[in-house]
């Protein structure tokens, strides 16, 4: 199976709607940011949508803030839950926003999910394993 791109820009929310077929957010992107591949993909194609704040005065929170945040948007995943309780191969744990936490810092040797901030080889790792989840999420039919 062909390895998933990952797209990686920014977007202004502009407004959100809530119907009976949804919820619809209309966001602004700025042309520049946009990955060629991604603005030609075909009309009807899903995505998987991973949303972290910037900050204040659109100040961009770096790339170790921006870890520290999905990390912690990831491990209150349900299918990142199981996958890192299927990863750690421990029997009887079950996979919960706690479990998943403790075995992420287990496996990036972390302290605390904080950590990631200031830590460029823990960074590295965690990129790595959501790259693994990223493809497991595909092979397993989860992916959007």
């Amino acid at each position: 199976m062909s390895r998933q791109r990952t797209y990686h820009f920014e977007a202004r929310l502009n407004s959100l709607v809530k119907s009976k077929q949804g919820i619809f957010l209309k966001v602004e992107l700025t042309p520049n940011d946009i990955p060629d591949e991604l603005s030609t993909a075909a009309v009807g194609q899903r995505f998987m949508i991973a949303v972290s704040e910037i900050g204040d005065m659109d100040e961009d929170l770096g790339e170790g803030e921006r870890a520290v945040q999905l990390a912690g948007i990831l491990c209150r995943t349900p299918d990142f839950q199981e996958y890192m309780v299927k990863i750690y191969d421990q029997p009887g744990i079950t996979p919960t926003e706690d479990s998943a936490a403790r075995i992420l810092k287990d496996y990036l040797h972390l302290k605390s999910r904080a950590d990631l901030k200031d830590n460029v080889k823990a960074r590295r790792h965690f990129g790595s394993l959501k790259d693994s989840y990223d493809q497991w999420l595909v092979e397993s039919g989860k992916a959007l």
